[in-house]
């Protein structure tokens, strides 16, 4: 049996069915990574509309990644369903093609239920099943349940945006997400999603992942966040020597002012051919060897030759000299800021304020409504939080061996 991810749109009679499938025909666009998505549109049922996206997995989730792309599509599906004409409920999700009656729309709003998270409805059904608080304003006159809780879409953000360069392996599972680099370092060495079922033997978990790095040289990050199992998970990194340091998933939505101009700084979205310049930049900011540049290096070529428009990086110049670097990975639906760093003789200057909001500016110009990073408490969370981005959820980054 398939499980195929789509949206189902349920009009309040045929014929508002019939201009849900016009509203919906010809549906298409291209994904971060370069793919073209169509999707079929069909009646469904006497009241019906199904809209299957093109590309997608037909097995369900079966990976982290492949919940990005279903994040992702299902952003252009809410785009299109704001304009849409009448509905009594729109749900988004892997096997949602089931016709409802009216008793059934009216038993979706009131559930307080994972399985209706992306249920959209009227307003007027919604104070009918006593205005949960679920759901939050959509387009006029309606309310949905949001897809993605704001804190798990933070949280996962990072999933996908390791540029795999020759000898990265990815470890991408439903619940799991784990990336090994070549190279030594934090950097790329790094368990970004880890959601232990109850029964799973987390001590043997812990004792494999480490054993797997310690085989290789190198350090790595232990991610917690609001998805996070078990929920000691913390305790017991501790208890296991890794050492810790405060960070935030913070948010920007883009209909929000931008940041404020800053004198003498500008800021360029680069390509390959300015690999050289980027790759000085970026490691003057860090103070890094020439060994890292390389490995920087390659990482760059990588990100500036993948298919697509999913990786975006940028210069900023200060009276005409580099001196910033910074990156965007647009995937799932949202912008993923990464990789800001300033040249330390000139902090202070507004460099790291343009570069956001450089990257803030494209983001909006290109339809997405909403940016997000992880930022270390002791350094760039509290500049974005003066810059107006919200906090998703504070949590602890976890480092072994500890440092």
């Amino acid at each position: 049996m398939a499980w195929i991810f789509s949206m189902c749109v349920h009009g309040p009679d045929a014929a508002a069915a019939d201009r849900l499938v016009e509203h919906f025909d010809g549906l298409q666009w291209t994904r971060s990574d370069g793919v073209a998505t169509r999707c079929d549109v069909q009646r469904l049922g006497l009241r019906g509309c199904w809209i299957v996206p093109s590309g997608l997995s037909r097995a369900g989730l079966v990976s982290e990644a492949c919940g990005r792309e279903f994040a992702e599509a299902a952003e252009h599906l809410y785009r299109r369903l704001e304009t849409a004409p009448e509905f009594a409920l729109a749900l988004v999700g892997v096997e949602v093609d089931d016709e409802r009656d009216d008793v059934e729309i009216r038993t979706i709003c009131a559930a307080d239920d994972e399985a209706w998270r992306g249920a959209v409805a009227p307003e007027a059904l919604w104070r009918e099943a006593g205005q949960p608080g679920a759901f939050e304003p959509f387009a006029a006159g309606y309310r949905w349940r949001p897809y993605e809780p704001i804190d798990a879409r933070v949280f996962k953000a990072p999933v996908g945006s390791h540029c795999l360069v020759p000898g990265t392996r990815v470890v991408d599972r439903p619940g799991w997400y784990q990336v090994f680099a070549e190279t030594p370092g934090l950097s790329g060495n790094e368990v970004v999603i880890s959601e232990l079922d109850e029964g799973v033997d987390v001590g043997a978990c812990f004792d494999r992942v480490t054993s797997e790095f310690a085989a290789r040289q190198t350090p790595f990050k232990w991610c917690v966040g609001p998805t996070t199992r078990p929920a000691d998970m913390p305790q017991r990194l501790v208890e296991r020597g890794f050492s810790h340091w405060g960070m935030r998933g913070m948010f920007w939505r883009l209909d929000a002012a931008l940041p404020e101009l800053a004198d003498g700084v500008s800021v360029e979205r680069v390509g390959v051919e300015d690999l050289d310049v980027v790759t000085a930049t970026m490691c003057a900011a860090w103070s890094m060897g020439p060994g890292d540049g390389e490995v920087w290096r390659a990482r760059y070529r990588w990100g500036f030759e993948h298919p697509g428009d999913r990786y975006r990086y940028y210069l900023a110049r200060l009276n005409g000299r580099p001196v910033g670097t910074a990156a965007t990975l647009v995937a799932g639906g949202l912008g993923y800021l990464l990789g800001g760093a300033v040249d330390p003789a000139v902090r202070g200057r507004g460099v790291y304020r343009m570069l956001v909001r450089a990257r803030l500016a494209e983001l909006h110009s290109g339809g997405i409504r909403l940016a997000v990073t992880h930022a270390r408490e002791a350094t760039s969370a509290p500049i974005l939080e003066r810059l107006g981005f919200e906090t998703a959820y504070r949590r602890q980054c976890y480092c072994w061996p500890a440092s």
